[in-house]
């Protein structure tokens, strides 16, 4: 077996508590990106599930609101997010039915702001509560 259709098997395989009888509120389907196999295997646990709603990391919630009042613009809205390959992850498009599409992609913005400020910069008045008034220190992973 492939590596690509192994990983995208272990996907199902972790879906496989929300398919109980008593179905699980959340599930979190993980992706290998760019993987194609991995997202048919998305795609087609979608279409078991049957969920009220999907959230994408991808898009922002602006984004997703535009994609989800009018599913002609998703794959503009995907466009926008500035991912790639939208004709790979289509088909998880396609396998939404009714499922309302919500993103929780941080704005570009915001994103950049804590690189150049920290995580603290978005906290505000709250930052001395949530302990992030100094910055993190840098953590090297070993290669190999």
């Amino acid at each position: 077996m492939s590596a690509k259709r192994l990983c995208a098997a272990l996907l199902c395989w972790l879906a496989l508590p929300a398919k109980a009888d008593t179905p699980a509120e959340i599930v979190i389907l993980g992706e290998v990106h760019d993987n194609p196999h991995a997202h048919l295997e998305q795609a087609a646990a979608l279409k078991a599930l049957r969920p009220t709603a999907v959230v994408f990391e991808m898009l922002t919630a602006e984004e997703a609101a535009k994609a989800d009042a009018d599913r002609s613009q998703i794959a503009q809205a995907w466009a926008a997010s500035g991912w790639q390959h939208f004709d790979i992850y289509a088909p998880i498009f396609d396998a939404l039915g009714d499922a309302r599409i919500i993103g929780a992609a941080a704005p570009r913005e915001a994103v950049q702001r804590v690189y150049r400020e920290g995580a603290a910069a978005l906290f505000g008045l709250r930052r001395r509560a949530s302990a992030l008034t100094s910055p993190c220190r840098r953590i090297s992973r070993p290669r190999g």
